[in-house]
């Protein structure tokens, strides 16, 4: 009975998806209620996305490393400055210009991986750099957001960087450990059911992620919309850019990085924040998932038509 869920979850992953959001919006005590497994949500997530990885593609990827510096410095260095370079010139709330830099500067979405196979681009580059600077947030997201940009998190240095390296050195360590232990054929056999486990923890993390959103939009609906354009605005704008600052690569590498450039992981700074961030920025990374959830399945016809274009190689 649980395989057989699991495989339906797996078929049905956007639907599933949205339905959490949606859930947590209208029923705010089961987005409450679920709160406390927001952390362990991502932990797991970024599991099942470890474990699903073709490593030896990986591998072949990453004797490309040009691709994959220029990528890091674009999404660390680019985005973040021209993310900052907006909000200083609009009258945001602080919480919203401290979410919207802090969207720009951080990893892209793991699920961008299975993202770029469904939408047609290179997969193969989205898996690399995805999981580098996943690996590598610890090292260069704190110093970034608290030394280089200012940001005030209202969270020590210190404490930021360890539950970041927590966070995702734990995830790389409990995947290995279990890809190690229950063998590279076990886990292709499990495939599906893995995915499952991948689009339930999403669900949950958008059930929890709701948790407060409701009962601001009913305080002050005019400020959560302001959040929620905010969030859409972004997630396009970063993608326009990227596909566009990478159009000399091919269209299938553009589109790429765009994608790569516009979802960004914030269920990582969520989860290394624990509720210590001010509920501006809070607030921002909940109605951030709204984009995520909803913009790939209305742009996925585009991508498939662009991708048609002859590649460049």
């Amino acid at each position: 009975m649980i395989s057989r869920l699991l495989e339906f979850l797996a078929r049905h992953a956007m639907a599933v998806m949205a339905a959490g959001v949606v859930l947590g919006l209208l029923w705010p005590a089961a987005a409450r209620s679920m709160a406390p497994l927001l952390i362990p949500s991502v932990f797991f997530l970024l599991v099942a996305a470890l474990l699903r990885q073709n490593w030896p593609n990986v591998l072949r990827e990453a004797r490309r490393p040009a691709r994959a510096a220029l990528a890091f410095i674009w999404l660390v260095f680019g985005t973040s400055a021209l993310m900052l370079g907006a909000v200083s010139v609009l009258d945001l709330p602080d919480g919203l210009a401290i979410g919207l830099i802090m969207m720009a500067s951080s990893a892209p979405l793991i699920s961008c991986i299975p993202l770029a196979v469904l939408l047609g681009l290179d997969a193969a580059l989205a898996t690399v750099v995805t999981l580098g600077t996943t690996l590598l947030l610890p090292l260069y997201l704190p110093p970034l957001a608290l030394t280089l940009l200012g940001l005030d998190l209202d969270i020590p240095f210190g404490a930021f960087m360890l539950r970041l390296a927590a966070l995702v050195g734990g995830s790389f360590a409990f995947a290995w450990i279990l890809r190690v232990g229950l063998g590279r054929s076990w886990v292709e056999r499990q495939a599906t059911r893995i995915d499952g486990v991948s689009v339930l923890m999403l669900m949950i993390f958008g059930v929890a992620i709701m948790d407060g959103v409701t009962a601001a939009f009913m305080e002050r609906p005019e400020l959560v919309l302001i959040y929620v354009a905010a969030a859409f605005a972004g997630n396009l704008g970063l993608q326009a850019v990227g596909a566009t600052v990478f159009l000399w690569t091919g269209w299938h590498r553009a589109l790429t990085y765009g994608l790569l450039s516009g979802n960004r992981n914030m269920a990582i700074l969520i989860g290394a924040m624990a509720g210590q961030a001010d509920f501006g920025v809070l607030l921002f990374f909940a109605v951030a998932q709204l984009p995520i959830f909803i913009l790939p399945a209305i742009l996925q016809p585009v991508y498939r038509r662009l991708s048609r274009i002859p590649q460049r190689r």
